[in-house]
Parts: structure tokens; C-alpha cells; sequence
């Protein structure tokens, strides 16, 4: 692959996601929003399930086993991965403009760090440094958009934020 590829990709990627954020907003005006998250995830689901389809047709190999440990587990992150982040996603941009759904979202990489800190033996030790940047990055987002949030939806904002938390 040209090196230039990985610009383009690192371009496209944020190009869709934030219209995926417009998209939900028009969408739920019309479609109630747990519904809308659920087309969204059969969507995607039947999208897959057809590109394997494809790939395996043409390289002739069977489907692979996968035991039914995998299995549940397969389904207890696709959802905390997809399915209740996107169901609070939607939810909360009833009240949320998509660009607060789009800041909180980058919360995420805050919350992965907190979150990996807290939970996972071994990892980088939490110290004073990396608190405070944690501290500074929630406290940024949160006086950039406070103004947003003081006359918007608390409910909203707060379901906006645990899909990050979900996806952290």
C-alpha cells in the first residue's frame, strides 16, 4: 500500500464519522432512536455477512467453528462495543447537537486510559502526571462546551458520555 494511503484513510475516517452524527440527527427526527440504532447495527451486520459471504465463495473455504465460550463472548462485546453505546448515542442526541456528540466522543481515548489504569494489572502505573492530564482533558471538553450543556440536556450529555465510557 503507497504511504499516502494512510493519510487518506486518516482523513476519511473522522470525515464519517462526524456525518454519521448530522445523519443520527436527522434520522431520530423521524425514526424513534432505539430503532434507528438497531438498523444501523443490521445494517452493518448484514453488510458483513455479506462481504464474508463473498470472500469465502471466492477463496472456497469453510465457514470457522467458533465455540459457544466465543461465541458469548463475541456477544457480550459486540455489546458493550455496539449495541448500548449506539443505543445511547442515539437516545442522547435527541437533546445533543452532533457536534457535543462529537466532542464527547473524543473522550474516549480519556476514558480507555482511566478506565485501563483502574482495571488492568500490569499496565503503565497511574501517576500524578497522567491524573492531572486526564483532569485537564475532561475539564477542557467540559468548559468548551459548557455553554451547550447549561441549556441543553444533562440526560443527554450524560448518555453521550457513557457511550464513551462504553467505548473507553
Amino acid at each position: 500500500m503507497h504511504p499516502c494511503m494512510n493519510y487518506f484513510y486518516f482523513c476519511l475516517v473522522p470525515a464519517i464519522w462526524a456525518g454519521s452524527l448530522i445523519c443520527i440527527e436527522h434520522v431520530i427526527a423521524h425514526v424513534p432512536p432505539f430503532f434507528s440504532a438497531l438498523l444501523r447495527i443490521v445494517t452493518a451486520l448484514t453488510s458483513l455477512w455479506l462481504v464474508m459471504r463473498v470472500k469465502r465463495s471466492i477463496k472456497g473455504t469453510m465457514a470457522p467453528k467458533v465455540s459457544k465460550v466465543l461465541r458469548r463472548k463475541l456477544w457480550l462485546t459486540g455489546l458493550f462495543s455496539f449495541g448500548i453505546p449506539f443505543s445511547l448515542l442515539f437516545w442522547g442526541e435527541q437533546s445533543v447537537s452532533p457536534g457535543l456528540a462529537g466532542v464527547l466522543n473524543g473522550t474516549v481515548p480519556l476514558w480507555t486510559f482511566t478506565f485501563g489504569a483502574l482495571f488492568l494489572s500490569g499496565s503503565e502505573p497511574f501517576d500524578s502526571r497522567k491524573f492531572m492530564g486526564v483532569c485537564l482533558g475532561l475539564i477542557g471538553v467540559v468548559l468548551v462546551f459548557w455553554h451547550k450543556t447549561a441549556t441543553g440536556s444533562w440526560a443527554g450529555t450524560a448518555a453521550v458520555t457513557a457511550m464513551a465510557m462504553c467505548y473507553g
